[in-house]
């Protein structure tokens, strides 16, 4: 079924300093990471601290994740369907992920590949080491932690999401904890890749869940 946009709810993750850009028909549901109970950790993790407080503690029948500043293409908001999943759109590089994350970063990031690869292979996340080497050596990328889709596919997809992360975080929280700068935010980029290998194995993940990507807009 076709969903209105007044049917989509978007929690729009954002700073109490630093407000929502956009306008859009959604509803739109500010969600201030430097406050509440997962504060600590929004400066390293961003948009996912939103996740982790959403989390199997959520009714909305449709909801999604956005920012302060990305949204999705406000015409599209009117034309989703209820039962789909949306992701989004990817961005292919004219060279391979694990370079783009590397010179993006200013190698400030670099022990992560091998952090990822080593839980992998210990079986402590949920994607393996064939997953992940597929990802990080493509040039294909879904750039941002965009997500929205009915309750049960985001909880599913929150599931997915903790069960990378919170291994991550806590083997390498020293880590994270003493990057600077952009690099603060450490646990959020590399999620995104992370991320990037399920969307590239979503079978797998999500069975036969629909699945689309979206464009969105950067506000300045």
């Amino acid at each position: 079924m076709k969903l209105a946009a007044k049917d989509v709810f978007l929690y729009a993750v954002c700073l109490k300093d630093l407000h929502v850009r956009f306008d859009t028909n959604a509803r739109v549901i500010p969600f201030y990471g430097d406050q509440g109970e997962h504060a600590d950790v929004n400066p390293y993790w961003g948009e996912l601290s939103c996740m982790y407080s959403l989390w199997n503690d959520c009714n909305k029948p449709f909801f999604g994740i956005v920012n302060y500043r990305r949204n999705w293409e406000e015409y599209r908001l009117s034309q989703l369907d209820d039962d789909t999943l949306y992701i989004p759109k990817h961005v292919v590089f004219p060279f391979s992920v694990q370079r783009q994350f590397s010179e993006g970063h200013g190698g400030g990031l670099n022990e992560t590949v091998e952090l990822s690869l080593e839980l992998a292979r210990d079986k402590r996340i949920p994607l393996t080491e064939e997953m992940l080497l597929e990802m990080w050596n493509q040039p294909k990328f879904f750039e941002t932690l965009l997500v929205m889709g009915p309750n049960e596919a985001m909880q599913k997809y929150f599931d997915i999401v903790f069960d990378i992360l919170l291994p991550i975080w806590e083997e390498g929280k020293d880590y994270f904890l003493s990057r600077v700068g952009y690099n603060k935010r450490g646990p959020a980029f590399l999620m995104e890749r992370l991320l990037t290998a399920v969307y590239l194995n979503k079978e797998h993940f999500f069975g036969t869940q629909k699945i689309q990507e979206l464009p969105f807009v950067l506000y300045r």
